[in-house]
């Protein structure tokens, strides 16, 4: 192995998490959250809740991340950051689960944006979206990956 190829073996890849478990009778919903993805709660009217982050601030923040090198997950696996959202089967809830620079463009400015989100009815609007959103500006270019989950 090179010296460089060494050196970054050696420093260990990272990645984030985004873990969801719904009661057995879907009525709440526990969340695992490490590093900066980002799972929001939509009731068809607002955000009700998001989460491991409130605001688009928070995502300049360097996030703690999941290590390839055990020694370096001990202190985050101790108090991995965990919320409970109980859910009421509102037929217009949506669970978006998303990346971190679709996230900042959410939370920036979600009385916009989240009708945006909501009217996305295939790969390729999203697509559309991502693009001109990086285009002006409004999202920074970075992967952009979104799973929409809903009761309907």
């Amino acid at each position: 192995m090179s010296w460089s190829a060494q050196a970054s073996y050696d420093r260990g890849s990272f990645a984030t998490l985004l873990a969801l478990v719904f009661d057995d009778d879907f009525q709440g919903l526990n969340i695992v959250g490490v590093g900066d993805t980002l799972v929001v709660l939509d009731d068809g009217e607002e955000i009700c809740a998001s989460f491991p982050y409130t605001e688009a601030e928070q995502f300049r923040a360097n996030p703690l991340l999941l290590s390839t090198i055990p020694d370096r997950n001990s202190a985050l696996l101790d108090a991995l950051p965990t919320a409970y959202w109980r859910l009421d089967r509102n037929p217009k809830a949506r669970i978006y689960c998303m990346t971190d620079a679709l996230g900042a463009w959410l939370l920036a400015n979600s009385q916009e944006r989240l009708p945006v989100l909501r009217s996305l009815s295939s790969r390729d609007e999203f697509v559309d979206m991502v693009e001109t959103a990086r285009a002006t500006g409004d999202m920074r270019r970075d992967d952009s990956t979104l799973l929409v989950l809903g009761w309907e």
